[in-house]
């Protein structure tokens, strides 16, 4: 019993430890990534110009005026690729967003792991 009761002490101190450092991912995430990239959002755009093939080919089977949203657009870069459709976007950056919008693209600020809908 003794044992058992350690076990589930070093466990309960465990799970507290790893909540303690989760808690703190949202604070280190907004300074490590998302601050870093509105800060770099202008070299970073002009480092994403290539289409990936795959992409390509996924976009040119889709239908004309198929609906398309690029969830973490970046510089809207495939925008271009799936002119045929619907192009809807978003990304973290607002830096990157106003540029998308600077080209005329539909893109809205959102975060992919807490969408708005």
């Amino acid at each position: 019993p003794t044992r058992m009761m350690e076990k589930t002490q070093l466990k309960t101190a465990d799970a507290q430890s790893m909540l303690e450092k989760a808690q703190k991912f949202p604070d280190m995430e907004r300074e490590h990534v998302h601050d870093v990239y509105d800060h770099i959002a202008g070299h970073f755009s002009s480092t994403r110009f290539a289409i990936w093939p795959e992409v390509k080919r996924f976009l040119d089977g889709m239908p004309e005026y198929s609906l398309v949203g690029d969830i973490g657009c970046g510089n809207g870069k495939y925008f271009g690729a799936g002119a045929h459709c619907c192009m809807i976007g978003g990304d973290l950056s607002m830096q990157l967003v106003q540029l998308c919008k600077n080209r005329g693209h539909e893109v809205v600020q959102l975060d992919v792991v807490r969408p708005p809908y």
